[in-house]
């Protein structure tokens, strides 16, 4: 492995330096609205399981599932905030 390769592996593994930030927020801050929608789309198709999931009596399965949208949904409304932000 060379030099550079073990740099970014062990930029990727800690937190000491910032690795995909300026390479990809740029890019994506023009499309933050569209992003937002994808994954909210993903994100109601999750809570729609959880529902079917608490239809079918699986009350634990749900709640989980619903814990995990909420999260979820938290994740991606910062993620888009930041890209909204996001300055070169």
């Amino acid at each position: 492995m060379t030099e550079e390769k073990k740099q970014l592996f062990h930029d990727l593994m800690t937190l000491d330096k910032v690795v995909f930030v300026p390479k990809y927020a740029a890019k994506l801050k023009k499309y933050v609205k569209s992003v937002y929608l994808i994954l909210l789309m993903f994100l109601a198709l999750f809570a729609f399981v959880g529902l079917v999931n608490l239809l079918m009596a699986k009350i634990s399965v749900a709640l989980i599932q619903f814990v995990f949208v909420f999260v979820g949904f938290m994740v991606v409304r910062m993620f888009c905030e930041f890209l909204m932000t996001y300055e070169k």
